[in-house]
């Protein structure tokens, strides 16, 4: 049912399911793609949230999506499987860049290389111009926390007066 006031999640999946391992997020947020309406994203762990509230803070993006695109793809052990992109930010100039998010101890191994390569080659023409992987151990609980507060500042209480405090002393 949808909850008024709130656009319903654009994800092709829905990873909000009981995990012992990750921390599942769903993330209100405004885009100028939708006009600004307040929207929920959903996230499969507290750095896909972090990486998607930076993406949001930054005046050159025009639309983030989460869990935006499935495709298959042929995993290097050989079987067809299916991969959901974390996110994809599309910028004011036109660029669509999707984002892997994994974490470092995972980063580290041959085997998952190989494997987001073979996402990387997988990705349907068109989706996105750009692919890049974030290592999540680079948003400790600090930086995902502090995030979070910029974005919730920025995207549900501006205030222009204090921006512009801000914006004076940095000038001088």
């Amino acid at each position: 049912n949808p909850i008024y006031g709130l656009l319903p999640p654009r994800a092709v999946r829905n990873p909000i399911t009981r995990s012992g391992t990750s921390q599942k997020v769903v993330l209100p947020y405004r885009v100028a793609a939708t006009g600004f309406q307040t929207e929920i994203g959903l996230c499969d762990s507290v750095a896909e949230a972090a990486v998607g509230e930076e993406a949001l803070i930054s005046p050159d993006v025009y639309d983030v999506e989460f869990q935006a695109v499935t495709f298959p793809y042929r995993h290097p052990k050989g079987p067809i499987l299916s991969h959901t992109i974390d996110l994809r930010i599309t910028y004011h100039n036109g660029l669509r860049r999707m984002v892997f998010v994994r974490y470092g101890e995972s980063l580290s191994h041959a085997s998952t290389m190989a494997e987001i390569e073979a996402i990387y080659e997988a990705i349907p023409h068109g989706e996105a111009d750009e692919f890049v992987v974030v290592n999540a151990d680079t948003y400790s609980r600090a930086r995902r926390d502090n995030l979070s507060r910029m974005h919730r500042l920025v995207a549900f209480q501006p205030d222009l007066d204090s921006d512009l405090i801000v914006e004076k002393v940095a000038s001088n």
